[in-house]
């Protein structure tokens, strides 16, 4: 995915089709905890699923339940856990050391896309050169920007996403279908139709229309 080249409406289908994933996702009840452009590819041109979005490299996922007793629930809070992740969408739970949840993965995804949109985070360019310390001075700024200001000049609802990804609590379940239908909305009052399913970066083939599917082999 090209960075800083890519249109608000590309970020909203992406963004929808992501989140129709983690909806699959529950099922299997993983937390990726590695979110980052290069784990996201898209299919071939000129083929069936040349508007797949496939998320790979699954080897930061972790369940968020746990079976006890033949009861299963959700993991515990804990704290004092090392940092897991690409620091630049890291979320600022991630920074604080605690453990990770759904939330957290939402939280990162706006970074990314956030960051697909403008081509920069206001956290790049920490020249320290011990690797902790650029961290901690990483995940402040983070702290300290608010999403008001990261998505400024983007639709109100990126602002509401990563609002709210912020407070959602360590075990509650993320409003995913909440977000696709306000994601599609976007798209709709920018005049830009599901059914149209054009990439930026896809600009130079005939594609097949279609509802974009979510490959859960990867």
């Amino acid at each position: 995915m090209a960075q800083g080249t890519n249109n608000l409406d590309t970020k909203g289908l992406v963004g929808q089709t992501i989140g129709q994933k983690y909806v699959i996702g529950e099922y299997v009840t993983g937390v990726y905890r590695d979110i980052k452009p290069e784990n996201f590819l898209i299919g071939p041109k000129n083929t069936d699923k040349w508007c797949t979005v496939c998320l790979i490299d699954l080897g930061f996922c972790k369940s968020y339940m746990e079976s006890n007793n033949s009861f299963r629930s959700h993991i515990p809070f804990k704290k004092d856990k090392p940092m897991t992740g690409t620091v630049r969408y890291m979320s600022v739970n991630n920074h604080g050391a605690r453990e990770l949840s759904r939330r957290d993965d939402i939280e990162a995804m706006m970074y990314m896309i956030v960051f697909l949109h403008k081509g920069q985070l206001p956290w790049q360019g920490v020249n320290e050169p011990d690797i902790k310390e650029r961290y901690r001075q990483i995940g402040v700024i983070k702290y300290n920007t608010q999403p008001s200001e990261l998505c400024a000049n983007m639709p109100k609802i990126f602002t509401d996403l990563l609002t709210h990804a912020r407070k959602l609590r360590f075990e509650k379940r993320p409003r995913y279908r909440y977000y696709i239908a306000h994601l599609h909305l976007v798209l709709s009052q920018m005049g830009f139709t599901m059914d149209e399913q054009i990439y930026d970066w896809d600009q130079s083939h005939n594609p097949k229309f279609r509802t974009p599917a979510v490959d859960q082999t990867t």
